[in-house]
């Protein structure tokens, strides 16, 4: 039997709202492994993980969620998703120590986005 990615979506996220993040986790991989490209299933991990306290995961699942929506057209849908994966990130650099987040935001600042390169 196969599990679609909005069945596992959906478990995870009844998970989630009853505070049982390890097993919204659970759900939430396995929608990354069903759809790996999606900004939303990295973003739910994320938050998983920034509840149970594990920043560095949290950030990375952050990074591959925003990875995922360069290539995207910038439709309101996906902005708001961006939003919310840049505020998850700010939450899972302040579980990591001082000198760790400062190593990442100035390597972000290196990165600069496409579309303020022509300022």
């Amino acid at each position: 039997m196969s599990t679609t990615f909005d069945a596992c979506k959906d478990r995870g996220n009844t998970c989630f709202r009853n505070q049982n993040y390890l097993e919204a986790l659970v759900w939430y991989d396995k929608c990354v492994s069903i759809d790996p490209a999606s900004p939303v299933a990295h973003s739910n991990r994320a938050m998983c993980l920034i509840k149970l306290g594990r920043g560095p995961d949290a950030q990375t699942a952050c990074q591959e969620g925003l990875e995922r929506l360069k290539p995207l057209p910038a439709t309101p849908e996906l902005q708001k998703i961006r939003q919310k994966l840049l505020y998850r990130l700010q939450l899972a650099q302040q579980l990591l120590p001082q000198q760790q987040w400062r190593e990442i935001a100035i390597r972000q600042l290196d990165e600069l986005p496409a579309e303020l390169a022509a300022l």
